[in-house]
């Protein structure tokens, strides 16, 4: 439902008996965009005028489910652009990512911190890219983004893996469309005679040279 939210409860042992569905709130819900669950909260999203707000529902009973919804974005109203197109949440990483139709070049990062059962921590921020992101989703560790620049669609990924390092290196250098000879479509070739290395990259450099 677009208003109101339900509980499917079964008792002690889920029957076609025993089953029922009630409700537990009334609050507006974007129909368009799937909630997501991240432990015992549900993440869902709602519209105001030009911008979207997405809300937490949290189960804070400890034996028939009770839901408190929560404000996350309280102090941010005005923030995520349009209405949202797709939510993709991440326990592992402590992590929501919130795509909308406003501007498809930025998505929506929240990220939060628990300790012994309690959110500590949270904030929103945002990735901004240089083209439009179609899709998005996580793998294990990394976000896996399909992007349009022009007429070319590409497949990126965002490692968030804290602690690793390049191979014989003390740190991990952070470079936006990064790849090496390993990627498919990379090629170095090394000229002797004059000293210079022709660089050729599985992607189209943007117009100055600089590929933000």
């Amino acid at each position: 439902s677009d208003r109101t939210q339900f509980s499917l409860r079964g008792e002690n042992i889920l029957t076609p008996k025993t089953v029922a569905i009630s409700p537990v709130s009334e609050h507006e819900s974007y129909r368009y965009a799937s909630p997501v669950t991240i432990g015992n909260s549900i993440f869902m999203s709602s519209s105001r005028g030009d911008y979207s707000v997405v809300r937490e529902m949290a189960d804070v009973s400890q034996a028939r489910p009770k839901f408190q919804l929560v404000e996350s974005m309280a102090y941010l109203p005005a923030y995520v652009s349009g209405n949202v197109l797709t939510m993709e949440a991440a326990p592992s990483q402590d992590m929501l990512l919130v795509l909308a139709d406003g501007d498809q070049s930025e998505l929506y990062v929240y990220k939060y911190f628990m300790s012994e059962g309690k959110r500590l921590q949270n904030a929103w921020s945002k990735f901004t890219f240089a083209g439009d992101i179609k899709h998005i989703s996580f793998v294990d560790s990394k976000i896996v983004l399909v992007t349009k620049r022009g007429s070319e669609y590409d497949l990126e990924t965002i490692d968030l893996e804290p602690f690793v390092v390049d191979t014989g290196q003390t740190h991990k250098t952070l470079l936006d469309r990064r790849c090496d000879e390993n990627t498919t479509g990379y090629n170095a070739v090394y000229t002797a005679a004059n000293g210079t290395t022709v660089i050729t990259l599985p992607y189209t450099v943007d117009t100055g040279g600089v590929n933000p």
